[in-house]
């Protein structure tokens, strides 16, 4: 595959994600400071809360941030309310940030920056200040400082979708990715969150399928819990040679030596549950499980008699075009269904599914039920040159009518394999 493991869009340019970067941070810093000093029914009214709060400095705090995100022309007062909560309180955080607002909306650029970091001295839990120095960091290239930042923010744990949401295009880009990859090797606390975040946007953001790339190649790569998303979204957006990509890397070296078509055949390794290796739902109705028999591990599937929504198992390939044969061995135990179960491998993405199933496949097995004793299967492949770059094998109850999703019993399966032919 000659597919680079970097992402080779076009990133944005400086100025427009550093602008659009800002602009999101801004409406986060008015959304926090709000919420901050007060509550909604306060804020509804601050002017009137003077004389119904017991807390006189909140309600001088609350109308004072309403003069500021609404009427600039009455600076003067903002100030004056911010004050009188200061004589209240020195050590107010938000008060501190408030007064640097209006300083900055004076065009006192230093003097926000002093009051903001004093807010930020006197509670780092404050996160106002802490994303207003941010959005500055980052306008002044102080690339250390902003992703010191950034760790103690999301540590915080405030607002934190829709801050990643606006640092994702920085934190994607080439200066920030270095110092961002070791922060992330250091298992900080929010990693799985963030890393979450981030896959939802990897077919969007430029840049991130790098970072994720250069996460799994390093120290401390992805766990199969974060790699999990990054596939999936990945292969939502029809994105399948990235996720083969980073899936391949995921592995452990020499795992794909063996030279097996079928990656986890012979389940000599406990299935991951990620795109290439066996997918499964443990869901109600029946239970899918990996179990020994023997020196061999045997694919387990038990139903309780209930209606059941199919595939039950799943498994993305990546076989190139040709004729193959996929074979195993099965049997099964008191499987009671009018139709039984199957086999089946479509082209992904494969054509629109029609009203017959098997006019999509590129093979089908024959369909197992009843009682029956260990026994070979096989079934002829042939992966067309166009369209077919992955296959979805699957195993399924190809019901006709809601009274056939009605199963009871069991399947196994083992040895199940691919050869070239």
């Amino acid at each position: 595959m000659n597919q680079s493991i970097r992402n080779r869009s076009t990133p944005l340019p400086a100025r427009l994600a550093r602008w659009f970067f800002l602009a999101v941070l801004a409406a986060l810093s008015v959304k926090i400071a709000l919420t901050t000093v007060g509550d909604q029914l306060a804020l509804s009214n601050p002017e009137s809360a003077l004389d119904f709060q017991s807390d006189e400095s909140m309600s001088r705090l609350l109308i004072a941030a309403g003069i500021l995100r609404d009427d600039k022309a009455r600076l003067g007062n903002a100030v004056e309310n911010t004050v009188e909560a200061l004589r209240a309180n020195p050590f107010s955080a938000p008060a501190l940030s408030l007064l640097a607002t209006a300083d900055e909306a004076r065009s006192n650029a230093a003097g926000a920056r002093v009051l903001m970091t004093l807010a930020g001295q006197i509670d780092s839990h404050y996160a106002k200040s802490s994303i207003w120095l941010l959005g500055h960091d980052i306008l002044d290239n102080k690339t250390d400082s902003a992703l010191r930042r950034i760790d103690l923010l999301f540590r915080l744990g405030q607002e934190s979708a829709p801050l990643t949401l606006a640092l994702a295009p920085a934190l994607a880009s080439a200066q920030y990715r270095v110092g961002f990859l070791r922060l992330l090797r250091g298992d900080p606390p929010w990693r799985r969150s963030v890393l979450g975040q981030l896959a939802d946007m990897i077919d969007r953001v430029p840049g991130l399928f790098s970072l994720f790339g250069e996460l799994q190649a390093g120290a401390n790569p992805l766990t199969t819990s974060e790699l999990s998303p990054v596939l999936t979204r990945l292969i939502a957006a029809s994105r399948f040679d990235q996720a083969y990509l980073l899936w391949k890397r995921s592995l452990p070296e020499g795992r794909l030596d063996n030279g097996e078509i079928l990656y986890n055949g012979r389940f000599a390794y406990p299935p991951t549950g990620l795109a290439f290796d066996w997918q499964y739902d443990k869901t109600q109705g029946y239970r899918v499980e990996v179990d020994p028999e023997g020196a061999s591990q045997i694919l387990n599937l038990d139903f309780i008699g209930s209606r059941v929504a199919s595939p039950f198992v799943s498994h993305l390939l990546a076989l190139q075009p040709g004729n193959y044969r996929f074979s195993g061995v099965a049997r099964a135990r008191g499987l009671e269904n009018p139709r039984g179960v199957r086999w089946r491998m479509t082209c992904v993405p494969g054509k629109p599914l029609g009203a017959d199933p098997d006019a999509n496949a590129i093979t089908a097995t024959d369909l197992l039920s009843g009682d029956s004793p260990w026994r070979d299967f096989s079934a002829k492949i042939a992966v067309p040159a166009a369209n077919c770059r992955y296959q979805s094998l699957v195993l399924e109850l190809p019901a006709r009518v809601t009274l056939e999703t009605e199963i009871r019993g069991g399947v196994s399966f083992a040895n199940l394999v691919i050869d070239k032919m």
